[in-house]
């Protein structure tokens, strides 16, 4: 009977890992699917229904930070959440994800999705408009390939805890090609370049 037992957990913890997506496995997939039957447009609401389509352990760990009220409360309230792996514990590949929303001036919503590898260069920005009327989530690649930065995959990106600014460090050598976006009511504009460190 115990071996019966510690055989049935270990195959239902080998089907839960199995079901967790990698970032590798969100980048290469998110633009191809559109996200039906979310909730509301409120950012709690949106963060599920990304990780119902794509289970990742980050994406968990991110909504258990917002479970009780007063964390739901504050994200609903700034429009963002965000979790990072603790790297000084012991762990395969330590990830990082948040997750943001803007109000758009023609009455829907911008979701945006970061999602990163802390171990490796691997990262995930996923960009979805919301409709409250079909209350579906419909991917914007291009506005992901406008943002994502072309010349290393050694950057860093920061969604806006308050405010509506997207930062990005881009790590090239010792030059960093620092980028700011700024909101136009319908997507991120790049506002501001800098390039610091350079020689």
């Amino acid at each position: 009977m115990r071996r019966t037992f510690l055989f049935l957990f270990l195959l239902a913890t080998l089907t839960l890992q199995a079901q967790t997506m990698s970032v590798e496995q969100v980048r290469d997939s998110w633009y191809n699917t559109s996200i039906t039957g979310v909730g509301g447009g409120d950012i709690i609401s949106l963060a599920k229904a990304f990780q119902r389509k794509f289970p990742t352990r980050a994406g968990k760990q991110l909504l258990a930070t917002v479970a009780k009220k007063p964390g739901a409360d504050a994200a609903k309230k700034s429009g963002y959440i965000g979790y990072a792996d603790d790297v000084t514990e012991e762990m395969g590949s330590p990830e990082e994800m948040e997750v943001c929303v803007w109000r758009r001036d023609n009455g829907h919503r911008l979701f945006a999705v970061n999602f990163n590898s802390l171990e490796f260069d691997i990262h995930a920005l996923c960009f979805f408009d919301y409709d409250p009327q079909t209350r579906t989530l419909k991917p914007e690649k291009a506005l992901s390939d406008a943002i994502t930065p072309k010349e290393s995959q050694n950057y860093y990106i920061n969604l806006p805890e308050t405010g509506k600014e997207i930062h990005i460090n881009e790590h090239i050598g010792e030059r960093v090609n620092s980028y700011t976006y700024g909101w136009d009511g319908m997507k991120p504009v790049l506002k501001k370049k800098e390039v610091l460190g350079a020689n």
